[in-house]
């Protein structure tokens, strides 16, 4: 090769080298291997939102948003009037829910676990996750970007950023302990079942943590609920002989026994900021507390204010089999949304027809799930 080339050559050479050197350091790009190449996917996913924690909006506390990403989920096997309504009412609100085990044969509230961990895992890790049960909640009319900015606010200067719905009723009190009782639990044990629980705020009565909504980041939830998964598993090997009456009991409770439990364990409870949304700003339950909590008929712009939380709850919840309760207030719900003027405003609620996502992988007419 000529002198003359050679040198060509040597200048194209460095020239090139530069540009990567500069692509490089500019871009953020690493030359070295992968930092864990031993982790999957998912653990390299959090290793990564970690940097992405510290460029996003304050969160509080020394932690950051990443994004605005909000996701309302439910869990429903079939369609019942009681899922409809929970639809229509996020339909009316603007709030997009993504139905979780819809066609699936309900075998376990382990299965709502099991749902909720994988679908958490595969969202950001700082996506706020709304969590509503599918037959027995409702929404108020607050629209997804209020919950986003409600919650920011809320857990802005707290430690607490994966909020439970407060029962304050003591039959709400639970433990895996309790499947063996066959019979009415007496007012001793309920005394017995809040020790370990934190002490209510002040001012307030104490709360069971009702399992039938919640709001948190997905990272907190897939870590929580993974090791509520493993926490059941370990206690049904550990207990191979429960009687038919006791599997149904695990099948209708297991969560809600199971989350108490670990509720009562100071340091999973910091491990994974657990607290109860004591100020009802998410979740409202209705039923015999609610008839004072929430007077059916107060509903003004289309939420209830809770008299002991002083919030404006976005789900009213009413738990168990209480389904008079339940229709008792979204008839009140419906009676203000046409006396306010909504149905020329927003349409009347038979003319709803949005796509429901089902299962994270298609979508269906709302009128196609409930006809």
């Amino acid at each position: 090769m000529p002198k003359w080339m050679r040198r060509v050559a040597v200048v194209i050479a460095a020239v090139l080298l530069f540009h990567f050197a500069a692509t490089v350091r500019f871009s953020g790009v690493s030359s070295k291997p992968d930092r864990h190449p031993t982790l999957s996917k998912q653990d390299q996913s959090k290793d990564a939102s970690i940097g992405r924690n510290q460029r996003g909006k304050a969160l509080g506390n020394g932690r950051r948003f990443a994004s605005n990403c909000i996701r309302f989920f439910t869990f429903a096997t079939a369609s019942t009037p009681e899922f409809c309504t929970l639809l229509l009412t996020a339909q009316v609100a603007g709030i997009d829910v993504r139905v979780l085990a819809y066609g699936a044969n309900f075998t376990g509230v382990n299965m709502k676990i099991e749902y909720m961990e994988r679908v958490a895992s595969n969202l950001d890790p700082d996506c706020v996750i709304v969590f509503a049960d599918g037959y027995d909640t409702f929404h108020t009319l607050t629209n997804e970007q209020e919950v986003l900015s409600r919650y920011r606010k809320v857990v802005k200067n707290t430690a607490k950023k994966l909020l439970f719905n407060a029962e304050q009723m003591d039959i709400g009190c639970m433990s895996l302990a309790d499947i063996y009782h066959d019979n009415e639990l007496s007012a001793a044990f309920y005394d017995s079942c809040f020790e370990g629980y934190p002490p209510p705020p002040a001012g307030k009565k104490r709360h069971a943590l009702n399992t039938g909504c919640f709001i948190g980041t997905a990272s907190l939830v897939s870590r929580f609920f993974r090791k509520v998964n493993q926490f059941l598993s370990n206690f049904t090997k550990s207990h191979p002989t429960l009687t038919p009456e006791h599997e149904k009991k695990m099948r209708k409770y297991g969560d809600q026994m199971a989350i108490q439990d670990l509720y009562r364990v100071e340091q999973v409870r910091e491990e994974f900021a657990l607290d109860l949304d004591w100020n009802k700003h998410f979740f409202g339950i209705v039923g015999a507390q609610g008839t004072t909590d929430y007077p059916s008929r107060d509903v003004e712009r289309g939420r209830w204010k809770s008299k002991s939380g002083k919030g404006e709850p976005a789900i009213m919840h009413s738990p168990g089999t209480t389904y008079a309760t339940f229709w008792r207030y979204f008839s009140s719900w419906k009676v203000w949304y046409i006396t306010n003027g909504m149905k020329e405003k927003r349409g009347d609620l038979s003319s709803f027809n949005s796509s429901i996502l089902i299962n994270e992988d298609r979508r269906v007419p709302y009128k196609t799930l409930c006809p």
